[in-house]
């Protein structure tokens, strides 16, 4: 698991090869997003895109649920109707060589409810602190610590209790993840490296409005961060 953990140049190229694929993916789920079309049939469409555009099989299928069963976490699809104004969660990992990269969007037939905008928006805060500041050489902690606080200077620090990335890579059923491997948490004193690659992914819970995130597949880069996604990290309205 330790060798695992910096990725080589052949599998970085399997990454990013997943990355479009599934970014691919989302969006034209998106497209197909309409009031009363139920997860089910965006999950349908999603899958469809992926196989075509040259996924492998996946450890896991996607995430895809609307409103407030979205604060289940990794709730999925259903043939309930999708109502004007509530969230749709679509999260999925396109697999190349068994190499996953996942991605997390937020949809709203219409325009979304005052709660869900400010959720997305402290998400989004938290994904660009993390995406301008995370550097090679910081601890895990402090790599958690930077997406944190710009969450919590939102006021909605409460509702984000998951960590701040998860390790990715190589992965089978029933993950798409390298959680065992590296992840950006709380107290890890564990140190970043070039080239590792994390799922950075913000997502708030509350009650009652469900579960939102605007995440961001990326590498570890001896300056910075290199995104594994060009969808861009927004909230998107039909």
């Amino acid at each position: 698991e330790h060798d695992r953990r910096i990725k080589s140049p052949a599998e970085l190229a399997c990454l990013r090869q997943a990355g479009r694929i599934t970014s691919g993916a989302i969006a034209a789920s998106f497209e197909a997003l309409a009031e009363g079309v139920t997860t089910a049939e965006l999950t349908a469409v999603m899958l469809a895109s992926a196989i075509r555009a040259g996924s492998d099989r996946m450890g896991t299928l996607p995430y895809v649920s609307s409103g407030p069963r979205t604060y289940r976490a990794h709730a999925s699809w259903s043939d309930d109707p999708i109502a004007a104004g509530e969230v749709v969660n679509a999260e999925m990992a396109a697999s190349v060589r068994y190499y996953h990269v996942p991605l997390f969007r937020v949809f709203s037939v219409g325009e979304p409810s005052s709660e869900i905008r400010r959720m997305h928006d402290a998400s989004e805060a938290g994904l660009h602190a993390g995406l301008e500041t995370i550097r090679a050489g910081m601890t895990s902690h402090e790599a958690d610590q930077i997406v944190r606080a710009a969450i919590e200077k939102t006021g909605l620090g409460e509702a984000f209790v998951v960590r701040a990335a998860y390790g990715i890579g190589t992965a089978f059923a029933p993950g798409w993840g390298e959680t065992p491997v590296m992840s950006i948490r709380p107290r890890d004193q564990r140190v970043l490296e070039a080239g590792m690659c994390f799922h950075l992914v913000p997502a708030l819970y509350r009650e009652g409005v469900g579960c939102v995130c605007c995440s961001m597949p990326l590498v570890i880069t001896e300056t910075g961060v290199e995104r594994l996604s060009n969808l861009e990290p927004k909230l998107f309205v039909r």
